[in-house]
């Protein structure tokens, strides 16, 4: 049986697109959630909905971007967040 192959560095790169993805996502909500508004009568239970998605979203973003920035201090990596992410070789040789 063939194993699969053993990642060699944590998809810094990658956490960071999935928390560009989680921006847009919140901005979509804010956007809907202003044509609801605008609605008459307004949707105040779709306003509501757009609402909790939206914490669950910012509070997912948070923790994913706490994480990779700890990741990157602890690698004297650079924190800014203009700079295109790195992979971090830190899971070489684990098995």
């Amino acid at each position: 049986m063939n194993t699969p192959e053993q990642p060699e560095a944590l998809p810094l790169e990658y956490a960071a697109q999935i928390a560009s993805e989680l921006n847009s996502m919140r901005r979509e909500c804010s956007q809907l959630a202003g044509c609801l508004l605008s609605q008459d009568p307004a949707n105040e239970r779709g306003v509501a909905d757009c609402a909790r998605l939206d914490s669950v979203l910012a509070g997912a973003h948070g923790v994913l971007r706490e994480a990779v920035r700890g990741i990157r201090l602890l690698h004297n990596l650079p924190v800014d967040h203009s700079q295109k992410f790195q992979r971090v070789g830190v899971l070489k040789g684990w098995r």
